[in-house]
């Protein structure tokens, strides 16, 4: 997925969020409640950051991270 220089293109970065937004918005159909708001707050998350210049460095936002956060303390509450 890195190019030469080691770094990702945003393309592939755009590639790799938009199918994580879809993996994660398919779990939250499946589910309900904490968890599933949880999921969909990431997937939301994933969706934004497809959209930037910099697919995978908009990932590292603190936004990204807070609903990462987020999912991470819906799954042990499960």
């Amino acid at each position: 997925m890195a190019g030469p220089d080691g770094k990702v293109p945003p393309a592939e970065g755009k590639r790799l969020m938009t199918g994580l937004a879809s993996a994660l918005s398919d779990l939250a159909a499946a589910g309900d409640g904490e968890l599933a708001d949880a999921l969909d707050a990431l997937a939301a998350e994933a969706s934004k950051a497809a959209k930037a210049t910099d697919p995978l460095q908009a990932a590292t936002s603190g936004s990204f991270d807070a609903a990462g956060r987020k999912l991470d303390d819906a799954c042990t509450n499960a």
